[in-house]
């Protein structure tokens, strides 16, 4: 208990806090490095397609995926598999599949990972960081954990430049789409007293892609049930070397962002160094 003397309750929950921040890190490149290993990733034709659909009684819809069968190889072998997609495919068409990291006999669809190779890194070494602030300050007094912050903001400020320019560099084309319907979700129990229930509202969007009409229940969801009025449009990225939709392309604020924390971190640091 030597490295925890002389901390508060406040202190250990920072650590607990960091320690946490460490393990969403891991998490992030296991996945990574899993989709990386040879055999992972496999090819795969859907050879069925059946929609799920549920309405309640106020007309929203409470159920909308597609159920495929799609068939891969696996080692050589012929396999097939059941998966339920928020994504409409059609008989024939071709996807990668990766085994699912939370039931391991089942596989799930592909999606190319977002992050870049840099930002689980960046959030391991901000677990880190955060969760030596407290043996810091204690050990070492409050300008030690100026620059421990500083580091984190320099982390923080490349990781979303690092993620803005893989999105720049993406080479997709815009695709119109337009809000066809909304799917309403529940969270939580309707009478608990614990926690009070949440719902959420998912725009269903259909756009055309290679001369086919597809629909996709969107990634992004309101709490507001007029947050997107049927009808509306959209822009949707469709990602050419992944054949794969996008719903978000390369965003400015991001870039912006990341500029800011960097000033912030190296003004913080300097005045540090020069506090010394």
């Amino acid at each position: 208990m030597g490295i925890f003397e002389g901390l508060t309750l406040e202190s250990l929950f920072l650590v607990v806090f960091g320690v946490f921040i460490f393990v969403l890190g891991t998490t992030s490149l296991r996945t990574q490095m899993k989709a990386k290993r040879k055999g992972m990733v496999l090819d795969g034709t859907v050879i069925k397609s059946n929609y799920i659909m549920k309405r309640e009684s106020e007309n929203f819809l409470i159920q909308n995926y597609y159920e495929i069968r799609v068939e891969y190889l696996d080692n050589g072998h012929k396999a097939q598999t059941t998966i339920n997609s928020h994504i409409e495919f059609h008989e024939g068409d071709k996807l990668k599949i990766i085994k699912s990291s939370i039931q391991r006999d089942n596989m799930i669809i592909y999606e190319d990972n977002t992050l870049t190779a840099f930002t689980p890194w960046s959030i391991i070494s901000g677990g880190i960081l955060i969760a030596i602030i407290p043996m810091a300050q204690y050990k070492y007094g409050a300008q030690s954990v100026s620059f421990i912050l500083g580091a984190i903001l320099l982390l923080a400020g490349s990781s979303l430049i690092s993620k803005y320019i893989k999105d720049k560099n993406r080479e997709v084309t815009n695709v119109d789409a337009t809000v066809m319907d909304i799917l309403k979700t529940y969270s939580g129990k309707k009478n608990s007293k614990l926690v009070k229930q949440t719902i959420s509202y998912f725009p269903i969007l259909q756009y055309t892609i290679d001369n086919q009409q597809r629909s996709m229940r969107s990634k992004y969801s309101s709490s507001l049930q007029n947050a997107n009025k049927i009808g509306s449009k959209k822009v949707l990225y469709f990602d050419i070397e992944n054949h794969s939709i996008l719903e978000r392309g390369p965003e400015l604020s991001m870039l912006l962002g990341g500029i800011i924390l960097i000033i912030i971190a190296s003004i913080g640091i300097m005045s540090a160094v020069l506090g010394t």
